[in-house]
C-alpha cells in the first residue's frame, strides 16, 4: 500500500501497527528529492517550490493524522544560478512559511542543518536562523561533526532548539547537544 496512492488507508493501517506495537510518532522528516540539492525547499524557480509546498502540504496532513507534533525539514542549498544570498533568502522565507503552515496546524517545524545543505555548520546554521524568525532545529549532530566542527564549538554555539513546552524556545538556547 502506498502513501501516495491511498494516503488515508495508509495512515490507518500505519496507525493501527504503531498502536499495536504501543508506538506513537515523534517526528515526521520530510525530504522532497533523493538528494537535498534535489526539489530543495529554496529551488530558485518558484515552479519547483510550487510542488514541493503541495508535497509539504502533504506531509504536514500525515503528521497531523498521526498524532504527531513536529515537522521536520531540509533548509535548501545553495545553486549555482542564484546568489548566496538569494538562496538564503528563499530558504529564510521557505521555512518561515512552513512555520506557520505547521502553527496553524498545531505542529512544530524544525530545519535539520545538513551537509550540503546552507546550514551545512555552525556559521551557516547561525546565519539562516538569524534570517527566518521563529524556525527551531531538529539536530543530527554528526552533519556538523562531519562537516569539521569541533564538538566544542558545536556544544557552545547558542541557537534555538526544538522544545516540549507549549511556547516558543528562547532563541538563545545554548547547548546542542
Amino acid at each position: 500500500m502506498e502513501l501516495q496512492t491511498s494516503p488515508k488507508k495508509y495512515t490507518t493501517q500505519l496507525l493501527d501497527e504503531l498502536n499495536a506495537m504501543e508506538l506513537r510518532v515523534s517526528d515526521v522528516f520530510v525530504q522532497i528529492g533523493v538528494h537535498p540539492s534535489e526539489c530543495a525547499a529554496n529551488d530558485p524557480s518558484p515552479l519547483v517550490r510550487g510542488k514541493n509546498r503541495d508535497v509539504f502540504a502533504r506531509a504536514l496532513e500525515l503528521c497531523v493524522a498521526l498524532g504527531c507534533g513536529h515537522l521536520t525539514g531540509l533548509p535548501g542549498v545553495f545553486h549555482v544560478e542564484a546568489s548566496r544570498d538569494r538562496d538564503l533568502e528563499l530558504a529564510a522565507e521557505e521555512a518561515v512559511r512552513r512555520t506557520s503552515e505547521c502553527d496553524s496546524a498545531g505542529v512544530r517545524y524544525a530545519i535539520e542543518p545538513h551537509l550540503d545543505s546552507i546550514c551545512a555548520d555552525v556559521d551557516g546554521t547561525h546565519a539562516f536562523l538569524d534570517a527566518s524568525e521563529g524556525v527551531t532545529l531538529t539536530l543530527d549532530y554528526g552533519h556538523f561533526i562531519t562537516a569539521g566542527e569541533t564538538s566544542e564549538r558545536v556544544h557552545s554555539a547558542p541557537v534555538r532548539v526544538p522544545c516540549a513546552c507549549t511556547r516558543r524556545c528562547d532563541r538563545k538556547t545554548p547547548n546542542l547537544g
